[in-house]
């Protein structure tokens, strides 16, 4: 299953899923970049719109693209029902690698680590490329990613969460498996429970990932014709102890 299936069978519980497992407040940080560098934005892997709604609530003209439809039509519902007030944004159903835009942006956000998705240098060089086509004079692409750590196989699935969800509740288990190219296949079992405690549910998702390095991020970039201004660790860290978990590279056009 490649990462648009998983996400197409994911989306009716994303929102309890990934979209309520961020630890550290990027919304904020996000918004605050966006009033630096003030114009339209845009959303690569915009989901289910945690990110895109709460912006959209604080001012901001923000455009979506995922490539998953079925995650977009959730975030319509989520504007329905948590934002009503908020005008609909426009949104895209697309591959971030090769953005169908004419468009032009002050601010191109990359949030929750959408570029590990992107597994090898051809579509990360195409991101790039793409990314610097529609930012404008000035503009910036903020690009987040896992900083990477040693990983560990395990072949049992072994559970990282049970939650509530719709009123009953969603568990989740996973088992990663490191491969020879650098990447990770990371599996995924959903169990859904409704309030009775039947199992209404249950699947599976597999995907690859790439943890790209902060020294691969900036040197393809620079390749592509970034310059890079800043990097963050955890939103709003400078500094880069053993603790950290992600990092953010503020760059532009050269």
């Amino acid at each position: 299953m490649n990462s648009r299936a998983a996400y197409d069978r994911l989306a009716p519980w994303y929102d309890a899923d990934m979209g309520a497992s961020m630890p550290f407040d990027d919304i904020e940080w996000y918004a605050r970049l966006c009033r630096m560098y003030p114009g339209p934005a845009l959303e690569l892997g915009c989901g289910t719109g945690r990110v895109l709604l709460a912006l959209a609530t604080r001012g901001v003209d923000i455009t979506g693209l995922d490539q998953s439809c079925p995650m977009l039509q959730i975030l319509e519902r989520n504007r329905q029902r948590v934002a009503p007030m908020v005008a609909r944004p426009f949104l895209i159903c697309g591959d971030a690698a090769a953005l169908p835009l004419r468009s032009t942006f002050a601010v191109v956000l990359a949030p929750y680590a959408v570029v590990t998705y992107l597994t090898d240098m051809e579509p990360l060089t195409q991101l790039f490329e793409s990314c610097r086509r529609v930012l404008r004079a000035g503009g910036v692409l903020a690009l987040d990613t896992f900083i990477p750590r040693a990983t560990h196989a395990w072949r049992n699935f072994r559970i990282d969460y049970s939650r509530p969800c719709q009123g009953g509740r969603l568990q989740r288990a996973k088992r990663i498996e490191p491969m020879p190219n650098g990447c990770n296949r990371i599996t995924r079992r959903y169990q859904v429970v409704d309030e009775q405690g039947y199992l209404t549910d249950s699947f599976e998702t597999t995907e690859i990932i790439r943890p790209w390095s902060i020294e691969a991020l900036i040197r393809y970039s620079r390749e592509s014709g970034f310059v890079q201004h800043a990097i963050h660790f955890d939103y709003d860290h400078r500094t880069r102890p053993a603790f950290r978990q992600f990092a953010t590279l503020i760059m532009a056009p050269a």
